[in-house]
């Protein structure tokens, strides 16, 4: 097999109802280059690891299994994954996603390569409900072909679904060092936290083209209802974010404030149900500098009562309706 341009990193857990549908879609890709389809199985209970060796078996030269008897989380599969990889480009797509469009990874390294300035390139892509059986499109509008995000951008909200993306190695690489020398402040790094550091080196572009179906399921971690399950999630993408806020200070960003406000918006109701005293005053605070007095008074003084959380939910769609507040 000659050297391969691209690595497609793809991690599983538990998910033997849907992992054989994702691997087709990924084997389905045509392109006049090589690439190879990384899997990350972390210690499934179930058939996947099975299913994924079977692949392997059909599949020799297209496909590694990265495995391991017991199961490591999602932070060190990732890690072990992304450490994997030599190819000049890496493609990312969750275990329960799917890829559309058999000429995907073709659009996308064909963009990379002549537009040398940009180092991050998602695509257009539908949400999957398997809850409901329902398939619906982003919403997203292009007046081209692609779209650009400024760094600013970036902090304000992650417009890229995860498996949708490709970007340079040379990105990876750098993104680990910073990893491994603030490893307790990232710890438990998301797509995210990549991103946001991607966008301060290179530009970053979505192209219109729809090319993923992500799934929405209620064993996603960032669908989970479970406030505690729910809190300790988005907490970690404050803290992210937090980081990178104070990391990358020197650059002036326009829309912090903005951006801090956005997201004390998307999380002092499991703040403070969660009775995180820290951040729920962190968020009270930035509230009342936003004259947002209505969720500020929540906050401060209505948790008290076990309601609290879904009156917020239902003021929470009452000003998006009418678009009362700032969040994008």
């Amino acid at each position: 097999m000659a050297q391969t341009k691209v690595n497609i990193v793809t991690l599983t857990y538990n998910q033997e109802n849907v992992i054989a549908q994702t691997i087709d879609a990924l084997l389905a890709q045509k392109t006049n280059f090589d690439f190879e389809i990384i899997i990350g199985e972390d210690a499934s209970t179930d058939n996947t690891l099975q299913i994924v060796k079977a692949y392997k078996n059909d599949y020799p030269e297209q496909i590694r299994i990265i495995s391991a008897d017991v199961n490591i989380g999602l932070e060190k599969n990732y890690l072990r994954c992304f450490e994997a990889c030599s190819s000049d480009f890496v493609a990312y797509c969750d275990g329960d996603d799917i890829w559309l469009d058999p000429l995907k990874l073709q659009k996308q390294v064909d963009f990379l390569e002549e537009h040398e300035d940009y180092g991050l390139l998602g695509t257009n892509f539908v949400w999957y409900d398997e809850r409901l059986d329902q398939t619906k499109n982003s919403d997203k509008h292009f007046s081209g072909d692609y779209k650009t995000y400024a760094f600013d951008e970036m902090f304000l909200a992650n417009p890229l679904s995860s498996s949708s993306v490709v970007f340079r190695n040379s990105l990876l690489k750098d993104f680990l060092q910073l990893y491994y020398k603030n490893k307790k402040d990232l710890d438990n790094f998301i797509d995210y936290s990549l991103w946001l550091f991607f966008a301060s080196k290179m530009k970053v572009a979505e192209l219109k083209d729809i090319s993923v179906s992500y799934r929405l399921s209620k064993n996603s971690i960032s669908q989970v209802k479970d406030f505690n399950k729910s809190w300790k999630y988005r907490k970690r993408n404050y803290k992210h974010f937090k980081f990178f806020a104070d990391y990358f200070k020197d650059h002036q960003l326009k829309n912090l404030d903005k951006a801090y406000y956005n997201r004390a918006l998307w999380y002092y109701k499991l703040a403070a149900v969660n009775k995180d005293k820290t951040n729920t005053d962190e968020f009270a605070k930035i509230l009342l500098q936003n004259k947002d007095y209505i969720r500020y008074m929540l906050l401060k003084f209505v948790y008290q009562i076990p309601k609290a959380y879904f009156i917020a939910n239902i003021y929470d769609k009452i000003t998006a309706r009418f678009k009362f507040n700032k969040q994008l």
